[in-house]
């Protein structure tokens, strides 16, 4: 201690070289947006303080590659979660245009901040060569101990730094066998390149599969007869059926659902609960008999060659690792639309109604029938990005506040598309269905309870499915019991499609076979997930 004492006296520039290091290594925590864990942000610490102490040389190229991380680790966070894939996809493919579009769409709030978070690491790094530039002309120490204690610092900072990480993936759920837990660590500065690379590897080859696929289906139409003229499928996001109360949530989430005429399906179920496999099984044709999904056959291309003018229109970035499958869909499409930016804000599900609007103008005078499908932002995770409302629910907390909104965002969305379709035309079937659903944890401590991804509850599983057509005279509820992997049935069915070579079961009869999930899940069979039902004591809402 006295060492330290004395050094501290006689080191006025080495202990503000310390501190300012302290701070830049604490930032770099921040910027992810994680509370405050002492011994996390002691092992960030630590790990820098052993690098220049004992290998100089690789502190600064280290700490400069995790400065520079960093601040684009920020601009991920502070826009949306898949601002990394997107940016580097561009990059990856050399889209020069793209890249340039996606820097330009970002807000200039957000230079300043990345610009002051990367000079700060700039200053740590200045200060921490003149510190030692200034001890070695001096023939002084910089090392913080002495050699003879050193080894018991070294083995103690890496106890500290391996038990932070450890430690926190041990508290979550998954623990090491979810890859997706070391992103709420410190490791995500490193796992985040890995991952976004991998994610430009997988895209480039589904997209060489879907490019060599973009004939005909491999099904021949045996028949076409569509009742309507329009068909609308509105696209879900991680929007749970018992948020809504039409299907019996306590808070008015969803008036009009509540009342429409038309049909509510209750018991249907995703094959998984993530967007792109869900997606992907849903939209394209499964042969459970050769194990494999046909990409040819899906729903897009099978319309299209059925005479119908396809469109997809989505608030979606058009790459991003969560979409990759609805991305690769809308190719088969007559016509697509993505939002031109990565910024979660720069297209809200709202901002979809005036395409969606221009497109139907523009085919009203067609004699084709014609398959729109409107890929929405949804609810997701991370529910107050997603609105545009303000928030008029008060649910448990703030988050979950945000979440209920977003259901009711959802129910008016669908009330605005269906009077946009009626004043075109007068011969439509709306579909609304979700994805997949979510999670609610920590239910027994209100502050800290959060809605998120996960596979092991029913509620993960269970998505709203609703059907409006324009001469249904009532509203109804159907209890069945159907899966998203055989949707291709049901939208076959509901275009009036059929086919030569397949006869595909009546999807809207149900299925009397067993609800099995998607093959990377623990616990495959539907009936074996455990209740998570939403929490419906003690909630208020401010809507009359």
């Amino acid at each position: 201690m006295s060492n330290l004492l004395s050094f501290i006296s006689t080191n006025r520039r080495a202990v503000f070289f310390y501190i300012l290091l302290f701070i830049g290594s604490f930032s770099m925590y921040k910027v992810y947006g994680y509370g405050v864990r002492e011994l996390a942000v002691l092992s960030n610490y630590l790990f820098f303080v052993l690098l220049y102490n004992y290998l100089r040389p690789v502190f600064y190229i280290v700490y400069l590659y995790f400065a520079a991380l960093t601040t684009y680790a920020f601009v991920s966070w502070y826009i949306t979660w898949d601002f990394n894939e997107y940016a580097l996809l561009a990059l990856f493919q050399t889209n020069t245009q793209e890249f340039t579009e996606y820097v330009t769409s970002l807000p200039l709030e957000l230079y300043v901040k990345a610009t002051s978070i990367f000079i700060l690491q700039l200053v740590v790094i200045y200060f921490g060569w003149l510190h030692a530039s200034n001890q070695s002309k001096t023939g002084g120490k910089v090392l913080l101990f002495s050699r003879k204690r050193s080894l018991i610092f070294i083995l103690v900072s890496l106890l500290i730094i391996v038990y932070s990480v450890v430690g926190k993936i041990n508290k979550l759920p998954g623990k090491f066998s979810e890859p997706k837990n070391l992103e709420l660590t410190q490791v995500y500065t490193i796992s985040m390149l890995v991952k976004s690379y991998n994610m430009y590897k997988g895209f480039t080859s589904m997209i060489q599969q879907i490019d060599a696929y973009k004939t005909k289906p491999s099904w021949e139409i045996a028949s076409v007869n569509p009742k309507y003229k329009t068909y609308v499928i509105v696209l879900g996001e991680s929007a749970r059926k018992d948020f809504f109360s039409a299907y019996n949530f306590p808070l008015n989430t969803s008036p009009f659902l509540n009342q429409v005429k038309g049909t509510i399906y209750n018991g249907y179920v995703s094959y998984a609960s993530s967007t792109p496999v869900s997606i992907h099984y849903s939209f394209y044709y499964y042969n459970k008999a050769k194990g494999k999904t046909e990409l040819e056959n899906n729903v897009i291309n099978l319309a299209k060659s059925a005479g119908f003018n396809t469109a997809w229109i989505s608030a979606q970035a058009r790459f991003s690792q969560w979409d990759t499958s609805a991305t690769l869909l809308s190719k088969f499409a007559d016509y697509s639309w993505f939002r031109t930016s990565h910024y979660v804000h720069s297209v809200f599900d709202k901002d979809l109604l005036p395409i969606f609007d221009q497109y139907l103008t523009q085919t009203d005078s067609e004699d084709k029938p014609r398959i729109i499908v409107l890929h929405t932002n949804g609810s997701h995770p991370y529910p107050c990005h997603r609105l545009y409302q303000d928030v008029t629910f008060n649910y448990i907390n703030k988050s979950l506040s945000c979440y209920v909104q977003t259901i009711r965002q959802t129910d008016d969305f669908l009330a605005q598309v269906t009077q946009i379709i009626q004043k075109h035309t007068d011969s439509y079937s709306l579909m609304y269905f979700s994805d997949h659903g979510l999670m609610i944890s920590n239910l027994e401590d209100k502050e800290k309870t959060y809605i998120h991804h996960a596979a092991t509850s029913k509620q993960n599983f269970d998505i709203p499915l609703v059907v409006i057509n324009s001469d249904d005279q009532e509203h109804k509820v159907v209890n069945f019991r159907q899966i998203n992997l055989n949707f291709l049935a049901g939208f076959s069915q509901w275009t009036g499609i059929s086919y030569k070579q397949v006869s595909l079961p009546d999807f809207w009869k149900g299925t009397t076979e067993p609800l099995i999930l998607a093959k990377q899940y623990t616990i495959r069979d539907y009936n074996a997930l455990i209740d998570n039902p939403a929490p419906t004591n003690n909630i208020t809402s401010n809507k009359k």
